[in-house]
């Protein structure tokens, strides 16, 4: 009896040692840090920096906001550039240029004491953020996955949520070392960790004499039963592709109703007399919700149609639009919490995931810096439009129930959506019949 326990302690010992995690799993994980030792601190720690610069330097409340709005517009423009030379250069080469370039950018951003400094320094941040973002590793992330990318692109995305984590750290920074400190130690930080696990990522499974998914043969693309024949789509098949523009489309439609909750909400719920600490506490917890809706519909991506689970996030987001057009009471604002927050966070990796699956990876980068490119145009009128809906009828309802009927017809543009290889093939560029 003796012998055959210690038969099975060895049997399970020996399977311990030998097991070897895939190596895309770390490429997840690689990227998770690097994000959040760099653009996640720019996403949500900056904001922490605002107070501390007008009381030293006594700049405008507009003044300040304007650097803060010239980095979201110069990372949409530059979204094209940056999916351009990722795919002639590799994630791994253009994370560890943007780690270099964001560095920089935060050591003279702590020396700046003019305003026109100010504006060069956020300018040069946002460049080195277009690519220190999910979308620049999820390039890779898709090279290195097939059958389980969906999953995989979850779990990048729900690490990029973790980073409001950085909110008290830049907090915490700033109370020890003060503002220009603080971001000295940033630099240090993003440069110390970033760079080492920016150097185990990998582009492709091929150089490292692996496969998608750590399986030993090559498996076809399967999507709920669909086998994906789009293969490898260059930039100009991709947009000679009805595909494209309906994958576009849904984009915009759903982006109508992005940034204006992310930069408005606070003062919409305000306006209907809620509580401050009550609006505050629904801002932050959509990011928060949007965790589990980024690994649910992730994992189902990997099993179900992804083009009808997108289009079921679009409804939810509709229907949350519509639901906080009719917000007066703290019940239904919880409604809206929850499905905008899992209706936002699976539409995430579902939406990467497709374009791979349509277009292939080769053209990967490019592709989608071409799709958040031209969604740069709602994501600035969209604020505009319920601003001045507010202004002009005193109240911001009317605005989200329009908003909600736009984001409704994502769905439909995504049903119709034709299947992988009926447009244009990745071999001929002719029509598939």
């Amino acid at each position: 009896m003796e012998h055959d326990e210690r038969s099975v302690a060895e049997t399970v010992w020996q399977a311990i040692r030998g097991f070897k995690p895939f190596y895309g799993w770390w490429i997840v994980l690689a990227s998770v840090v690097v994000i959040n030792v760099s653009g996640s601190f720019v996403a949500y720690g900056f904001p922490v920096l605002f107070d501390p610069i007008q009381r030293e330097l006594g700049w405008s409340t507009a003044a300040i906001a304007l650097a803060f709005s010239l980095r979201s517009e110069v990372r949409s423009l530059g979204a094209p550039v940056a999916g351009f030379l990722v795919d002639r250069f590799g994630p791994r080469t253009m994370m560890a240029a943007g780690l270099g370039v964001m560095g920089t950018a935060f050591l003279w951003l702590s020396g700046v004491d003019s305003l026109l400094g100010f504006y060069a320094a956020f300018v040069l941040l946002s460049m080195g953020g277009s690519v220190c973002n999910p979308a620049i590793p999820a390039v890779a992330v898709a090279r290195w996955f097939v059958r389980w990318r969906s999953r995989a692109l979850a779990i990048l995305m729900v690490g990029m949520a973790l980073g409001g984590l950085c909110a008290p750290a830049m907090g915490w920074l700033v109370v020890q070392y003060g503002w220009r400190g603080s971001l000295v130690a940033l630099t240090a930080l993003a440069w110390a960790v970033g760079f080492p696990f920016t150097a185990t990522i990998r582009d492709r499974p091929e150089s490292s004499g692996l496969f998608p998914d750590g399986e030993p043969e090559r498996h076809d693309q399967e999507s709920s039963g669909e086998r994906v024949k789009g293969g490898e789509f260059t930039v100009g098949m991709a947009l000679r592709s009805r595909a494209f523009w309906h994958l576009l489309g849904a984009m915009t439609l759903t982006g109508l109703g992005t940034t204006p909750i992310m930069t408005l909400l606070i003062p919409a719920l305000l306006k209907e007399d809620f509580p401050i600490e009550t609006a505050v506490l629904a801002a932050a917890a959509i990011p928060i919700v949007s965790i589990p809706g980024r690994l649910c519909f992730g994992w189902w991506g990997d099993y179900l149609n992804k083009r009808k689970l997108l289009a079921a996030c679009a409804a939810l987001q509709a229907l949350a639009l519509l639901v906080l057009a009719g917000t007066a009471a703290t019940p239904l604002l919880i409604v809206f919490v929850v499905l905008y927050g899992s209706a936002s966070g699976g539409s995430g990796p579902l939406r990467t995931a497709l374009q791979a699956d349509y277009f292939g990876t080769k053209a990967m980068g490019t592709i989608q810096g071409l799709l958040q490119g031209f969604t740069f145009v709602d994501a600035l009128l969209a604020p505009v439009f319920v601003g001045l809906t507010a202004d002009l009828v005193g109240s911001y309802r009317p605005a989200w129930f329009v908003l909600g009927l736009c984001v409704a017809l994502a769905g439909p543009v995504l049903l119709t959506m034709p299947r992988p290889g009926t447009t244009v093939t990745p071999t001929t560029g002719a029509s598939a019949r």
